[in-house]
């Protein structure tokens, strides 16, 4: 195993060096130029697999929108009627995280609105195969985030209400949620808020209002209120708030008097 997987590693350094990486950058744009799929899968495998930050490869991808093109073309497949383009977008997302860690900030700030939503569904439709994908993805809006209007587009393409969905689907989900109510934006702030609202209304076992309690939950659903909110998310705060009131008003994790005052306004 060891040989075999220190033969591979020569072979894709061989390749590399032959300038493997432009070879298939032409033809993957070529393949989307003509709308032609035919050994796709191979071409952005290679190019993952032999990739080398070299000042000719910058060079080549750094201001290479139709590759991105390409690539959201790819991404765009309808994988559920052709299995054989999960194992594709797999290579293609790792590859646009590749370029988007060496392109210009010119490229960057060049993405339209599509592309975040490609990268939302993506996020919502795919990642759940892969956790590495999920990652990759989560890696590539970190790239492309600071430049241009991108930040705007990543809002309105609802990428922060993918981000924190996923953030519920872990173990410690509801934590992490309510630790980024109040530090990141008022958006943000709303989508947390209406989230625990969902799980309010929806999830609240008996397990899961404890969990909110002893995570701070509840605690940061008061200061939502207090604080210089949004007027809707303080009233789903309140609502979330009145609707356990049984449940939390005699907790010891919360200041009673800030529960009464909160919950019964």
């Amino acid at each position: 195993m060891f040989l075999l997987t220190r033969t591979k590693r020569i072979g894709n350094a061989c390749m590399a060096e032959a300038g493997s990486a432009r070879a298939m950058v032409l033809l993957i744009v070529k393949c989307w130029k003509g709308n032609r799929n035919v050994g796709i899968e191979e071409e952005f495998r290679v190019l993952h697999l032999t990739w080398k930050p070299s000042l000719d490869n910058i060079e080549m991808v750094k201001e290479n929108f139709e590759l991105i093109e390409s690539i959201l073309w790819i991404l765009q497949v309808d994988h559920k009627a052709n299995n054989t383009y999960v194992v594709v977008k797999h290579f293609a997302i790792l590859v646009l995280k590749t370029i988007t860690e060496v392109a210009s900030s010119s490229l960057l700030e060049r993405f339209q609105n599509n592309f975040f939503y490609v990268i939302v569904k993506m996020l919502r439709d795919y990642c759940t195969m892969f956790e590495q994908a999920t990652k990759t993805v989560v890696h590539v809006l970190l790239n492309v985030v600071p430049w241009g209007r991108n930040r705007i587009k990543i809002v309105e393409a609802n990428v922060v209400f993918e981000l924190i969905e996923l953030e519920l689907g872990h173990p410690a989900g509801i934590a992490i949620v309510s630790k980024k109510i109040l530090r990141v934006s008022p958006v943000t702030d709303d989508r947390a808020v209406h989230l625990l609202t969902s799980i309010a209304r929806h999830s609240a076992t008996e397990e899961v209002l404890v969990e909110m309690l002893n995570v701070g939950d509840v605690a940061k659903l008061c200061m939502v209120i207090q604080a210089d909110s949004e007027d809707n998310s303080k009233k789903k705060a309140r609502e979330i708030l009145k609707l356990h009131n049984n449940a939390w008003s005699n907790s010891p994790c919360i200041a009673d008097y800030l529960f009464t005052k909160f919950a019964g306004n």
